[in-house]
């Protein structure tokens, strides 16, 4: 056998470093291809929570995010929409929510594909929100949730410092009010309302009293003056010489 020449030697170890050096890229992209492919299988498989944009139709005059809409209009997540007085607005989103806001309305909304989420600081809102779609929503005094197991349909009204009132046509929705949870059903109401009929009610029944109470003091008092004028009238008479003669035979007195 003929020996290895050292001259031989360094080409034989630039080879040996080359064949790893390819090795290495291999192995590298190998894993780098099924990084990319188990993230695109992973993405298309998780559900996605990206926004949802809507589209408006106007009556009247409605604003959103401050500016004039006009129907057809896009609506963005995160928008303000206002309702003038004498108009209404209704949104309808990719996901098949729906909701309507009647006049002088005041609504922040923001949707996506499974959620609908928002709060209304006054006015009236009538939603539809189909199975699949969870609800999230706020007033001044509570929060009504969903699970979006079913479809749901409901009407809420709220007035700032005076309450809201939730009406469930459909489906059944949570509400927390005061750290505590109601379960509202389809055909139920829930309302932190003041009942003004009691309220008015008892005002006019202290009304009432507060009149009675015056003309009985007033009748007292007329009752009062006339017996001390009527008593100095018969301590007048009686000093003017009117004497009673007891008559030993028991007959009536005279007056002399």
């Amino acid at each position: 056998m003929k020996k290895m020449r050292s001259g031989d030697r360094p080409h034989v170890l630039i080879d040996s470093r080359s064949l790893i050096n390819v090795v290495r890229r291999v192995i590298a992209l190998s894993v780098a291809t099924a990084l990319i492919n188990v993230t695109m299988i992973a993405a298309a498989v998780l559900p996605r929570s990206e926004s949802s944009m809507g589209s408006i139709n106007i009556v009247g005059v409605v604003r959103i995010n401050g500016q004039n809409a006009m129907s057809g209009q896009t609506v963005f997540s995160n928008s303000s929409v206002l309702t003038a007085a004498n108009s209404e607005s209704l949104i309808e989103y990719g996901n098949l929510a729906r909701l309507k806001l009647e006049a002088e309305s005041d609504l922040t909304v923001d949707a996506s594909k499974q959620s609908i989420a928002g709060s209304l600081r006054k006015g009236r809102m009538l939603g539809s929100v189909p199975a699949g779609v969870s609800l999230d929503f706020q007033t001044a005094d509570f929060s009504i949730a969903t699970d979006a197991s079913e479809r749901v349909v409901f009407t809420i009204k709220t007035q700032e410092c005076e309450g809201t009132n939730l009406s469930v046509r459909e489906g059944t929705v949570n509400v927390r009010a005061a750290d505590t949870v109601h379960i509202v059903k389809a055909g139920e109401n829930f309302s932190t309302f003041v009942d003004k009929s009691a309220t008015e009610g008892a005002q006019n029944n202290f009304s009432h009293r507060k009149r009675v109470g015056l003309i009985i003091g007033i009748g007292a008092a007329i009752g009062v003056v006339l017996a001390v004028v009527l008593g100095k009238g018969n301590q007048q008479t009686a000093g003017g010489g009117c004497v009673v003669a007891p008559s030993g035979s028991g007959g009536s007195g005279q007056c002399s």
